[in-house]
């Protein structure tokens, strides 16, 4: 019976995920997390009902993560990420081991933490490499997108027409913004966004934001707010943050003539805050906090593992069955993000866990 309602679970959470992700895909992101929440939920009361973790989860929280970064929801993007990953990697479901990295990449990117996300575009790069050429296109992608969040011009212009042609639209008409390409970018935008509309809200919006800053750049401001005030109003239904932010300056300049004119004045406000929570946002610390919080128990298991006892000695010290070590074991690992017992002791050391 448990082996059934375990096997119904997992197919569950990859129906989850992947409902998940049309929606995104779509630019629907209120359904997506809606999808992704109620998903967790079950993946929850399972953990507590058997105290077994569900490795499958992993690519829910993948969907979640990407989810939060649209909403420039950085912390709670990232920690969904390691979550995932963490699950992802006691599953061995090499695919969502490389969504989840991509989507470290996104959030350290949007807080502007390029040397951490420069990190896990290298670790991205590895695993993708030995699995897929897709996969190899959304890392390049994501690096390209990297500098231009960074304004990393040497980068940016060093990218070869081959390379480009292999990257999003959006990428694209980024790029081309970003070279001062300005007749090109614009070219571009205007003879693919009715196509993107049709398939995805956001993609559009991307394109949109490009536009309106192809067109503010030029000195166009009427048509460049008229550009920008489409975007925010096929933005608003689904409260898309990260695709403004990570535009930069001239987009917070842009967004605050919009706002002298009374265009969304609430969501552009929004928008704005999201800038200033940027600026002032901390960097996030070299050793990064436990994604759930270890039980007593775990914590005396752990201390008992920084030494040379097996699971079998440590079950007999314990007076439990070495079952149930092994079990305290893999949670231990999950929750301090790592592999195996050296693993476990070494990132204990560094967050003060043991003596």
């Amino acid at each position: 019976m448990f082996a059934q309602q375990a096997g119904q679970s997992h197919v569950l959470m990859l129906a989850s995920a992947g409902l998940a992700y049309v929606y995104s895909s779509q630019g629907k992101l209120q359904r997506a997390f809606a999808v992704c929440q109620d998903a967790i939920e079950i993946a929850d009361k399972f953990r507590l009902r058997t105290n077994r973790l569900f490795t499958a989860a992993a690519c829910v929280y993948a969907e979640l993560s990407n989810i939060l970064v649209q909403w420039g929801k950085t912390e709670p993007a990232l920690q969904a990420a390691r979550k995932g990953l963490a699950l992802g990697e006691l599953w061995g479901q090499t695919d969502t081991i490389v969504l989840c990295l991509l989507n470290l990449i996104k959030g350290f990117s949007f807080a502007l933490e390029t040397e951490t996300a420069k990190f896990y575009i290298e670790r991205a790069r590895k695993i993708a490499q030995k699995v897929s050429a897709w996969f190899m296109l959304f890392v390049n992608d994501f690096e390209v997108r990297l500098w231009l969040n960074t304004s990393d011009t040497a980068r940016i212009n060093s990218i070869s027409p081959h390379a480009f042609n292999k990257l999003r639209l959006s990428t694209q008409a980024r790029l081309l913004f970003q070279r001062n390409q300005l007749d090109e970018a614009l070219y571009l935008v205007d003879q693919n966004l009715p196509a993107v509309l049709n398939t995805s809200s956001l993609d559009a919006v991307r394109l949109g934001i490009v536009k309106s800053l192809v067109l503010y750049k030029k000195g166009d401001k009427p048509a460049a707010i008229t550009a920008l005030k489409w975007s925010l109003e096929q933005s608003i239904p689904e409260n898309y943050v990260a695709a403004f932010v990570c535009e930069g300056e001239r987009m917070e300049a842009l967004l605050r003539l919009a706002l002298s004119q009374n265009i969304n004045r609430e969501y552009v406000r929004q928008l704005l805050s999201a800038f200033e929570a940027r600026r002032g946002q901390a960097p996030t610390p070299i050793v990064e906090p436990l994604i759930e919080p270890l039980s007593e128990r775990e914590k005396e298991v752990l201390h008992m593992l920084d030494g040379p006892l097996a699971a079998v000695d440590i079950a007999e010290q314990l007076f439990v069955s070495t079952h149930t070590i092994r079990t305290h074991i893999k949670n231990i690992y999950f929750k301090l993000g790592v592999h195996g017992r050296s693993g476990a002791v070494k990132r204990a050391r560094e967050l003060g866990l043991l003596g």
